[in-house]
């Protein structure tokens, strides 16, 4: 997919992978705690502005 970008005049796709280390503090073996409380809810939230906001421009565009 980067590379596709890149052919197309974009710049290189710079986003790090994700993490998938649990919580701070969380149990080993608690996936529920770095899914959970309110930095989880607003990280979701703003997710899911995101992912509208990227449907609204590929519907704009016709992409889809």
């Amino acid at each position: 997919m980067a590379d596709a970008h890149r052919a197309a005049g974009g710049a290189p796709d710079e986003t790090p992978a994700p993490s998938s280390a649990p919580a701070p503090g969380a149990p080993a073996g608690d996936d529920d705690a770095s899914t959970s409380g309110a930095g989880a809810v607003a990280a979701r939230t703003a997710l899911t502005a995101a992912v509208r906001e990227i449907e609204l421009h590929v519907a704009r565009a016709g992409w889809d």
